[in-house]
């Protein structure tokens, strides 16, 4: 059964921005065995890391606005030339 929950909801003050009050937010949730969808907007280093460190796990989309994070993620991705999973 898939649990959908809205966790806590703030208003973004004028003198900051999303990211800060979404890392703010990661930082007081207990995050063990949870997983965290976020848009690309919010694949940001530390806030990541701040998942990983509570033991939380983290889904992001990652796109063409950090080419060298997009490229280490598709290069993680490929399938070397030759590769079959029924070989040994």
């Amino acid at each position: 059964m898939l649990d959908r929950r809205i966790l806590a909801s703030h208003a973004i003050p004028a003198n900051t921005n999303e990211t800060t009050v979404a890392l703010d937010l990661v930082k007081r949730l207990v995050l063990k065995g949870k997983l965290i969808v976020a848009d690309a907007a919010d694949c940001q280093r530390e806030r990541c890391e701040t998942i990983v460190e509570k033991e939380g796990d983290d889904l992001v989309t990652v796109k063409g606005n950090q080419p060298q994070l997009l490229r280490d993620v598709q290069q993680a991705f490929v399938i070397p030339e030759g590769f079959s999973p029924l070989s040994s």
